[in-house]
């Protein structure tokens, strides 16, 4: 026996009794638990007991007040024994049974077989498999290491009993992760976490039971998946870019190339000079607070009087529509004074004419 084939023993060994001993905790802590709601269930029960001996005293002696107070009492215990019976109904689960450690090693080369070997690091009590390299719709994503925390293992599968965050990591192997996302490095990993969807049962399940090698197929099954319904990422904007407007990642093909600042946009954040009628970004745009349309920066203008900008579809005369019209207001003004003012002149040279004559 060489070197290697020894190590590789002894790691089975290691392996093999880390995830029994883990289990083993794992199945005392459920049933600590067990002990625990059954206990807390036995107090409200004796709660209850005692609170309906008060009653039937209360209302031999006739004690109406009381009686009244204790039924009120009765009715909120027994709301809360409803919830408690629920949790533990809801809650219960079929006794798991501790594999030995010949299982254990007959998993391990279950393992071997789907994969071809297995890595474990004793330091961190890591167990390991590599797939192969995975390609989703064209889409190259490269081969993952799936890691299994083995000393998470009698946490997630005790106390919590499958609830929680699943003790593994998916790492990507030769990262191709989504363009303008590098914690996406599969349609349905994130930061090295999988979402499993439905099949989190079925994974929680293996884990608990011990059935390593189920585990790993079944992770290796989700990443050679695609469900265009759920993920990080869509397949068909894997390799697109982002709008630099929104942030939203599209398809190359979708992209609009403003030419005012040389951004890659989608069709949700372009628009149209309303004077020029030329396209650009929304972010080199301006809404012209007159007529509130959007206008480029080349097509705003100052008024000549005021100094604020609007786009030249509103300027008039270079004036912007409140200076034009209280210019035109003043030419009002001042016609209808000069117009008064040659009246009374008029009026005053008929009177001093018609004096002129009356007295000769």
């Amino acid at each position: 026996m060489n070197r290697k084939e020894s190590k590789r023993i002894r790691d089975s060994c290691r392996v093999a009794n880390l995830v029994r001993d883990k289990l083993k905790t794992a199945a005392r802590d459920r049933l600590y638990r067990k002990a625990t709601q059954y206990r807390d269930l036995n107090q409200s029960i004796s709660n209850f007991s005692k609170t309906s001996m008060m009653l039937n005293r209360a209302c031999r002696h006739g004690y109406q007040g009381a009686a009244d107070r204790l039924i009120v009492k009765l009715n909120r215990l027994t709301e809360g024994l409803s919830r408690e019976l629920e949790t533990i109904i809801s809650q219960r689960q079929p006794d798991l049974r501790i594999p030995t450690i010949t299982e254990l090693a007959g998993e391990l080369q279950q393992i071997d077989d789907e994969f071809g070997e297995w890595w474990y690091k004793s330091d961190s009590h890591v167990l390991s498999v590599k797939t192969s390299s995975i390609v989703l719709e064209e889409v190259y994503l490269g081969p993952f290491s799936i890691e299994l925390e083995l000393g998470e293992l009698s946490h997630f599968a005790g106390i919590q009993a499958g609830t929680g965050q699943p003790p593994f990591r998916v790492v990507a192997l030769d990262p191709h992760h989504a363009v303008g996302n590098q914690h996406v490095t599969h349609p349905h990993v994130s930061d090295e976490r999988l979402c499993s969807g439905e099949s989190a049962y079925l994974i929680s399940a293996a884990l608990m039971e011990g059935r390593l090698a189920d585990f790993f197929l079944i992770i290796r099954s989700l990443l050679q998946t695609y469900n265009p319904d759920s993920p990080y990422v869509p397949l068909d904007v894997w390799s697109g870019s982002t709008c630099s407007e929104c942030g939203e990642r599209i398809h190359e093909d979708d992209l609009y190339y403003c030419e005012n600042c040389g951004s890659d946009v989608c069709d949700g954040c372009t628009g149209r000079c309303n004077n020029c009628d030329e396209s650009a970004c929304l972010g080199c745009l301006i809404n012209c607070p007159q007529c509130e349309e959007y206008s480029c920066k080349l097509c705003m203008k100052k008024c000549a009087e005021c100094g604020e900008s609007c786009c030249v579809g509103c300027l008039e005369d270079e004036l912007c529509p409140a200076c034009f019209d209280a210019k035109e207001n003043n030419r009002d003004q001042d016609e209808s004074i000069e117009e008064e003012t040659q009246i009374i002149v008029e009026e005053n040279t008929r009177e001093v004419v018609a004096g002129s004559v009356s007295t000769s």
